[in-house]
């Protein structure tokens, strides 16, 4: 999550640590560059977000050099656009440059440091290293609840994410109790119709999938996407992780009519506001695969299939899942056996 550090946090600094060359109006440019960044990130718009905070990132560097408040928060933000993109080898090279740069200024014991291990946790936890993801959750945890006490939104973020981290590992009850932990303060803080509420719900309700409670799962996803769609209408990335999740759950209770319509919104969303290469268009398009499959509807799965074959690399890990899935179709793999005799004369 890309997160501008609060400006009581900012100000000694900017002042302290201001070389000769820098003016006010660079500053402001800079200022106005990451606030646009963050602002594209809440609209969904990547590219633009990672353009807008590699830009501040540049005049920061400029202005201040690596070992500036200043720097470090637009290397995080450059981090979190690559996350956000997919990237995640990126994404932990700018969280890494970031942390190291809040150690060395305000040591452990800092919002801004607490705020870098999180980033840094998100990476490895994406990258698959659980452990490490684990390891750093906690150390950003540790910190907020000293700092802030447990009715804080950023401890409710790090008690969310450390069950986040339990539930990559396979324990679900312990990722429940944290999960469940984090949607009591956002309940208390923001009430229902709140971004993180909405996420909090989200992750209670994937922990009771993991435990086999199907039906709390599709309650939960459901209170998710209503708030989302209240929030940010449909075209929006959380909104489409909604709508993915409550696919999922329909799927998972029986119901393939309507998992394979809100697969067929959250895809439309994805493929719209990221493309088909993105990992999450392609899973989301995987996802729909099995239960149009499993309705038989194969013209509807082979025109999906046709589209991403045609838009992703042949050496992505995804590419040939679609042609498993084409072979599967009745007559197709007939078909492309003939074709490759034709060409073999």
């Amino acid at each position: 999550m890309i997160r501008r550090p609060p400006r009581s946090t900012l100000f000694p600094y900017t002042t302290l640590f201001r070389s000769k060359k820098c003016s006010p109006d660079d500053t402001l440019k800079a200022n106005l560059l990451n606030d646009l960044g963050i602002t594209q990130s809440k609209l969904g718009n990547l590219q633009h977000t990672l353009e807008y905070n590699e830009r501040a990132l540049k005049i920061r560097m400029d202005l201040f050099g690596e070992r500036h408040p200043d720097t470090a928060n637009s290397l995080n933000n450059v981090g979190g656009a690559y996350g956000e993109k997919g990237d995640y080898d990126r994404a932990l090279e700018y969280y890494e440059r970031a942390l190291k740069i809040r150690m060395d200024l305000f040591g452990e014991r800092h919002p801004d440091t607490a705020n870098s291990l999180n980033n840094v946790g998100f990476a490895y936890g994406h990258k698959g290293d659980y452990d490490r993801e684990l390891e750093y959750y906690e150390r950003a945890l540790k910190i907020r609840m000293d700092l802030f006490g447990e009715r804080h939104p950023d401890t409710a973020m790090s008690l969310n994410n450390v069950g986040f981290a339990y539930g990559h590992k396979g324990d679900y009850d312990r990722a429940l109790e944290y999960y469940e932990r984090a949607l009591k303060i956002y309940m208390d803080l923001f009430g229902e119709r709140h971004p993180d509420t909405a996420m909090s719900l989200n992750n209670v309700g994937g922990a009771y999938g993991e435990k086999g409670d199907y039906d709390r799962e599709l309650e939960y996803y459901e209170r998710a996407l209503k708030i989302r769609m209240d929030l940010f209408g449909e075209q929006h990335p959380d909104t489409a992780t909604s709508l993915n999740n409550v696919g999922f759950a329909y799927y998972k209770i029986g119901n393939k009519s309507l998992s394979a319509e809100q697969y067929g919104n959250a895809l439309r969303v994805y493929r719209a506001l990221l493309g088909d290469k993105h990992d999450r268009s392609i899973s989301c398009s995987l996802n729909l695969l099995e239960v149009l499959f499993d309705m038989k509807r194969y013209p509807h799965a082979l025109r999906i299939i046709d589209e991403f074959i045609s838009s992703i690399p042949t050496n992505h890990p995804s590419y040939s899942q679609f042609l498993q899935f084409k072979d599967r179709i009745p007559g197709v793999r007939k078909q492309s056996k003939r074709s490759k005799k034709k060409k073999r004369r």
